[in-house]
């Protein structure tokens, strides 16, 4: 990813415990890759209390992160909304006017 920045813009690093995986290294991971980019790096890390070491190391960095997936989709697609309208984008992300669209601070239908 860090080779090919120019193909993604958000990565999301989704951590669950289990039994082969670590998630202070995943943690600490995160924080290094975090250094090689400038692109929106998001943690989720699930898993209530286990995680609250990992979930620590991400904050002290500065690195948003959700322990539940849903709120970490919500939160950066809200903020991408904000983004297209602020530069006058049109990249279909702040769509107006249509059914669907949602009260980017509540997540709700207009």
């Amino acid at each position: 990813m860090i080779r090919h920045q120019d193909l993604w813009d958000i990565a999301f690093v989704i951590t669950v415990p289990t039994a082969i995986s670590d998630p202070l290294r995943v943690a600490n991971e995160i924080v290094r890759f975090s250094t090689h980019t400038k692109k929106m790096i998001v943690g989720c890390m699930i898993g209530g209390d286990s995680m609250k070491t990992p979930q620590h190391i991400l904050k002290e960095a500065k690195i948003p992160n959700f322990p539940d997936l849903e709120d970490a989709f919500r939160t950066v697609g809200n903020i991408c909304r904000y983004t297209c309208r602020d530069n006058g984008s049109s990249c279909g992300c702040a769509r107006e006017g249509g059914p669907e669209e949602k009260n980017v601070l509540t997540g709700r239908n207009r």
